[in-house]
């Protein structure tokens, strides 16, 4: 099954939180094929960050962190960003935004989805906004919090 992560989701693999469970045994499945935008590796990368600002991490913990994730990446099939991508996020935020309150990087994130995606996909969010959006375009979606 081709599986496509938001952060909300994909951080649960690297952190043990409410979802880890249900997260890690998508990831850890070999017949599944995982999918994350570019932009996941970023904000992954940026909460590690945040953690140990906030001193929920020591400086150990994030390098470890990072460099964890780093070398989890190959099992990723990453979408770069491009312009088609930030267009249809534009297109995604004068479609849900109103409604929604659909915020820009998730536009990004669900954009990336979009153009990839078949019907059959799986989006995976904690996200309860995305995951209502992510529905109204016509897709299978798993909250792994719930």
């Amino acid at each position: 099954m081709n599986v496509f992560f938001d952060t909300s989701a994909l951080v649960k693999f690297f952190n043990i939180e409410q979802g880890t469970d249900r997260v890690t045994q998508l990831i850890v499945n070999q017949r599944n094929q995982i999918f994350i935008s570019e932009l996941a590796r970023l904000e992954i990368i940026s909460a590690f960050y945040r953690k140990y600002r906030n001193h929920q991490i020591d400086n150990v913990q994030l390098k470890d962190a990072v460099s964890g994730f780093n070398d989890q990446l190959n099992r990723f099939n990453l979408e770069s960003l491009n312009q088609l991508i930030l267009d249809e996020a534009a297109n995604m935020l004068q479609k849900f935004g109103k409604v929604h309150g659909l915020r820009t990087l998730d536009a990004i994130h669900i954009a990336t989805f979009s153009l990839v995606a078949e019907k059959k996909w799986l989006f995976v969010c904690s996200d309860e906004t995305l995951c209502e959006v992510v529905k109204e375009l016509g897709y299978q979606v798993l909250n792994p919090i719930d």
